[in-house]
């Protein structure tokens, strides 16, 4: 038997528990984009800035994906990251996905 402690009582139980489904399938989400991808931390306080980061991530995680075939883990994410920034020539963010595949 499961028990879920809430002050809604105003609602019937089967909304509560879709709510509690759905909750998980956004900390799941959140938990893909935070950990493999390294988005710990946001780099702007202000309300676009959070939004360039977070739809960045979402979409290198996309290309990731798409790309490879693959989840997208930190090593991944590091290596277009470090492309992104210069510390890696375009041959060797190749190199890599090559070497993935």
């Amino acid at each position: 038997m499961l028990r879920h402690v809430t002050a809604r009582l105003d609602l019937p139980a089967e909304l509560i528990a879709e709510t509690d489904r759905l909750r998980w399938v956004i900390e799941m989400f959140f938990r893909t984009f935070k950990q493999p991808l390294g988005c710990r931390h946001l780099f702007s306080c202000d309300h676009n800035g959070v939004g360039i980061q977070t739809y960045s991530g979402m979409i290198v995680c996309m290309l990731i994906l798409l790309d490879m075939g693959e989840k997208p883990n930190r090593a991944m994410y590091q290596m277009v990251w470090y492309y992104l920034i210069g510390l890696a020539s375009l041959k060797e963010l190749e190199a890599f996905i090559k070497s993935r595949k």
